[in-house]
């Protein structure tokens, strides 16, 4: 069967996940049995590295197409509040988990949004500092990470538009060591069309500062699926992008859901290409790629050999979680700020999603989650099965398993395969395009329940 007809027909919204179980079928947890996952998830007395993800809500201008929590203000008067709420938010978790914390040892720091840069500078850096001091003082070694390295790796989320040479030297000071730029398209007129228009100096002018400072590891987000995008303005921006050399590129699908998100009936004015277009779209920007030497990680990233997440695939350490691939597993996701979620490894929670809940719950003194689910053992084993798929390729499948599988219109396709010795599962390359619905194959809420009506796409920053 051809590849265009496998992609009719197997066609349908499935979860990209970034967790499991998807957020949709979360049962809700409460404090006391979070706090106590991470306490099960790290026995004993060694040292425990702390992955921190803060979610910075603020953004300058609406962007038509985008399904992130944010906030829309040009008021700089509330980046204080903000930090000061952030801050004593994490004072807050770090006092909830008691002694523990004092294990806590901070590995790598990730700003998400929004926009990290909508902050200015000096609340930038106060914030930034206050996370190492708190999290420098419940350690209870003084040989520890942040001593000995001279501080955690520190990943920021760019809008080229908003990031001044002022925000570049607080984030160098803190340890910058990559960078995810918001392109989407080089091409004008679709710009135009999502409201995110940026000019090729911007950009220019970004990488140019980050890269003065030693830092080599960039990453471009696209979205094809836009207004006004043909195949020729996808082969002139990939054109462009190459110039621009970035070590990693996330290539996502637009999703349109005005019925969840209502300013994207804006960009459905414009018109939206057809299916087949968007498909042409996707190989002309994957063949580009790869003509270019970035190699397919999966899910639509994509990687040059010098970057961490091809080195990660290498090694097999490859991960994936709310930020998407990642190249290490955390022992402990700890988020910050409003929608954040966090994962002890056997439970997930998030904080309120809005900003003015997340405001009166810190305010109060309350760092209860919203939402979460502390995962049953059937989710656990689930979970590392999905994860093998889409970090490895592979999965453990007893032969009763494979039996009920190989009768799957997945397998008589020819899109996975079983070893038997091994007794494994393995995605053959006709099927990489279609990892999710092979993941669904391990996904009993998706069997049991209705589909999501939410497609989760990750990026740098958490996004559901």
């Amino acid at each position: 069967m051809k590849e265009s007809e496998l992609i009719a027909k197997y066609n349908r919204p499935l979860p990209r996940y970034t967790s499991f179980p998807t957020v949709p079928f979360w049962a809700g947890i409460n404090h006391d049995s979070w706090v106590a996952s991470v306490f099960d998830a790290n026995p004993g007395e060694s040292p425990i590295p702390v992955s921190l993800y803060v979610h910075v809500p603020y953004c300058a201008s609406l962007c038509s197409f985008c399904a992130c929590t944010r906030v829309i203000s040009r008021n700089k008067s509330l980046a204080e509040p903000f930090v000061d709420h952030l801050l004593k938010e994490l004072d807050l978790k770090l006092e909830s988990f008691g002694k523990l914390s004092r294990r806590f040892v901070i590995h790598d720091i990730h700003l998400g949004g929004g926009t990290p840069t909508w902050l200015p500078p000096d609340e930038l850096d106060r914030m930034l500092s206050g996370i190492r001091s708190a999290m420098t003082a419940v350690h209870s070694s003084e040989d520890s990470e942040i001593s000995a390295s001279g501080g955690p790796q520190l990943s920021v989320e760019i809008d080229p538009r908003t990031c001044a040479a002022d925000h570049v030297e607080v984030l160098a000071k803190h340890g910058l060591s990559r960078v995810s730029l918001g392109i989407q398209d080089f091409h004008e007129p679709t710009l135009k069309a999502i409201k995110r228009f940026q000019t090729q100096e911007e950009v220019h002018t970004v990488i140019d500062l980050v890269r003065a400072k030693g830092v080599d590891l960039i990453n471009f987000d696209l979205v094809y699926g836009l207004p006004y995008q043909t195949k020729q303005s996808m082969k002139d921006s990939m054109q462009t992008l190459k110039i621009f050399g970035p070590t990693r590129v996330a290539l996502y699908s637009y999703a349109h859901l005005p019925q969840l998100k209502k300013h994207q009936i804006g960009v459905a004015k414009h018109g939206l290409p057809e299916a087949h277009l968007k498909q042409e779209l996707y190989q002309i920007a994957k063949a580009s790629l790869i003509e270019a030497g970035y190699v397919d990680i999966g899910m639509d990233h994509f990687a040059l050999p010098d970057d961490e997440l091809f080195k990660a695939q290498e090694s097999g350490k490859l991960h994936r979680n709310f930020m998407g691939y990642t190249d290490h597993k955390p022992q402990l996701l700890l988020g910050l700020g409003p929608s954040s979620m966090s994962d002890s490894g056997l439970a997930y929670a998030q904080n309120p999603k809005e900003v003015g809940p997340w405001f009166e719950s810190i305010t109060a003194g309350n760092v209860d989650p919203v939402n979460g689910h502390r995962l049953s053992p059937k989710d656990l084993e689930s979970r590392e099965r999905i994860l093998d798929l889409i970090c490895r390729g592979r999965a453990r499948v007893s032969p009763d398993e494979w039996e009920c599988i190989s009768m799957s219109e997945l397998a008589q396709d020819g899109l996975i395969s079983w070893d038997e010795a091994s007794e494994t599962m393995h995605l053959l390359s006709e099927g990489e395009p279609f990892v999710r619905n092979i993941c669904a194959l391990f996904d009993d809420y998706l069997v049991n329940k209705p589909a999501p009506q939410l497609d989760e796409r990750p990026r740098f920053s958490q996004s559901i």
